[in-house]
């Protein structure tokens, strides 16, 4: 473990490009929608991305579940990854829940 922590883990560079576009391309966002309105419609989403090879975010856009501006904000990578922005943002939008 002292080796790795100090010859190997030193020399590691994150690809952050990359890394924001696995993040952003991951089928696990369709929880995004499926929290709003169950899991049948956050299936349907994820069931359009995985078909067309698309974003979740690009498959809710798709299928017209949100006002455009909605899903890009609750598909925004800084806020899913941000237990605070999570929770404003289901507060945010609660009138749209569905279940």
């Amino acid at each position: 473990m002292d080796t790795l922590t100090k010859k190997v883990l030193p020399s590691i560079v994150p690809n952050k490009e990359f890394c924001k576009r696995m993040a952003e391309s991951s089928v696990s966002n369709s929880t995004m929608i499926s929290t709003i309105f169950g899991y049948e419609v956050g299936g349907k989403v994820a069931h359009l991305a995985l078909e067309k090879n698309i974003s979740c975010q690009e498959a809710a856009k798709e299928l017209n579940i949100l006002p455009e501006e909605i899903i890009n904000e609750l598909f925004d990578v800084s806020n899913l990854t941000n237990p605070d922005n999570m929770e404003r943002l289901f507060e945010k939008y609660k009138s749209y829940r569905k279940v």
